[in-house]
């Protein structure tokens, strides 16, 4: 998935590099707002304040939001659905978990490491559907995060014959050589 690489491009086509920084800018800006809302609904004023802060002070965070490498973004994305989703475990409200929904598929759109995130959060609403007998809002929320992410892996599955290629199910195009290289430098990391 290359959701952030594809936006920065055409920023930089757009406007050039001024633009690109902003729209990651604007994207962890957004999750400072949405961070602060989720803590203080769940606990209160000076914790949202403190959340606030820790993530002002987490300067490679900042920094990074700042070049072409897509981890403000994705890291936002997929820190906003859990914190989302978190809120819709206390408050039961069908719209938090549909935001977190539409975020979580925004991460999986900008790296393949949100999957964890996304099985982990089906967990959570398939316990909350078996509880409640219904599989409505679980199907609810597939559909969104899957119309947000789902253009990348299907693009993928046809061009590739794997959806999330190149990491796993064979690597066409890649030498044996080459993906073994790549895994282990994967690995080392």
């Amino acid at each position: 998935p290359t959701l952030m690489e594809t936006l920065y491009g055409e920023a930089l086509t757009i406007r050039g590099v001024p633009l690109a920084h902003v729209l990651h800018l604007s994207i962890l800006a957004s999750f400072v707002v949405l961070a602060a809302g989720v803590v203080r609904s769940l606990w209160g004023a000076r914790t949202a304040a403190l959340a606030v802060a820790g993530i002002a002070l987490y300067s490679p965070l900042l920094y990074i939001a700042t070049t072409a490498y897509v981890d403000s973004a994705a890291t936002a994305f997929e820190v906003g659905a859990v914190l989302l989703l978190v809120l819709w475990t206390v408050r039961r409200e069908p719209g938090d978990a549909a935001a977190g929904a539409l975020l979580l598929g925004f991460a999986l759109a900008v790296k393949y490491t949100a999957l964890v995130t996304a099985l982990l959060a089906a967990a959570l609403v398939g316990v909350h559907a078996f509880r409640e007998h219904t599989r409505r809002l679980p199907a609810a929320l597939a559909a969104i995060a899957i119309l947000a992410c789902g253009y990348w892996y299907g693009k993928n599955l046809v061009r590739f014959g794997n959806p999330i290629y190149p990491l796993a199910f064979g690597h066409p195009g890649i030498s044996d050589a080459t993906y073994a290289t790549f895994v282990a430098s994967v690995h080392a990391f």
